[in-house]
């Protein structure tokens, strides 16, 4: 329902929309005002009632030659795997989802630790339950990693808790939807989130070389990551989006990945952040362009080619 009442709402800003919206009545009056003109105002007379189903005709032309775009796909050369990015909620899907977590795994809600609207918000809710079922997910998933250290945090009440790096992937199955979990941010002195730019830039190979080792090949769907709770010091939404994808792509020339990814955009970030289809049209043009099978000797997974 959301995305509907978003399509319309950039609909009707559509200067087109209104000239096709008017175009038949304004045809029609014009053809009447000449025929009357010309004498034959008794012949087409009965016929002038119906002249407003003309605006009828021109609202359906409007709509279906201006109704925007939802999604926009490409297909990466020379591997079977087709790159989308769609305006919607990615809770709409089914398919496995990546899901940003904090480096030292909190999962409850109190204190405002995770936000119940952030996409780990959503997913508890969603999908396990209560944050409880998340944490024994994770732990399960994480019971053959050792490359943490103890500390201490804002929410950690005086207790050490594990801190992983940025990057480590948990596959959690315990659930109705697949999750890809990414530790990503890190809680500051003030129970803020936090990514460095650096730190996120070096995360996204970490999410593909953990999705190649321990996950399925298959579709998978990658919200706009950081864009609203985990701060990664990049201010534009577009420049996000575009790590993202060109990230995948590098991953890709590795080796195949998925057989589908799905880049979603929230319709307000899409709006807010002056995202266009064209403007997207050309960033994943581009990609595929650059798009080059290399060999894994050449750099890690998910690093752009020099």
């Amino acid at each position: 329902m959301k995305i509907l009442w978003w399509q319309l709402k950039q609909l009707v800003k559509k200067a087109s929309f209104w000239e096709v919206l008017f175009a038949p009545v304004g045809i029609g009056w014009t053809l009447t005002s000449i025929a009357i003109a010309v004498g034959y105002s008794e012949s087409i007379s009965p016929y002038l009632s119906y002249l407003w189903w003309l605006l009828v005709v021109g609202l359906v032309l409007a709509v279906i030659l201006n109704i925007p775009k939802s999604s926009i796909s490409i297909q990466l050369p020379n591997i079977d795997t087709e790159v989308e990015v769609r305006i919607g909620d990615i809770f709409q899907s089914k398919s496995p989802m990546v899901v940003t977590i904090p480096t030292t795994l909190e999962t409850d809600f109190d204190n405002n630790a995770i936000d119940r609207s952030s996409i780990q918000g959503q997913f508890t809710l969603k999908y396990c339950t209560n944050p409880t079922n998340l944490s024994t997910a994770i732990i399960t998933a994480s019971e053959h990693l050792d490359n943490f250290e103890m500390v201490n945090n804002y929410y950690s009440r005086d207790e050490k808790v594990r801190r992983f790096p940025s990057g480590e992937v948990f596959v959690v199955r315990d659930f109705s939807r697949l999750g890809y979990l990414l530790t990503f941010a890190t809680f500051n002195s003030h129970g803020t989130a936090q990514i460095t730019p650096d730190d996120f830039l070096d995360t996204l190979p970490k999410l593909w070389l953990g999705v190649r080792e321990r996950g399925d090949v298959g579709n998978i769907d990658v919200p706009l990551m950081g864009a609203r709770f985990g701060r990664t010091g990049i201010d534009n939404r577009r420049d996000i989006l575009r790590e993202l994808i060109n990230s995948f792509s590098a991953a890709s020339a590795e080796s195949r990945l998925s057989d589908k990814v799905t880049f979603y955009i929230r319709p307000s970030d899409f709006t807010r952040w002056g995202f266009t289809f064209e403007y997207i049209e050309r960033m994943l043009q581009n990609i595929c362009d650059d798009h080059r099978r290399r060999p894994s000797a050449l750099g890690n997974i998910g690093k752009e080619v020099d």
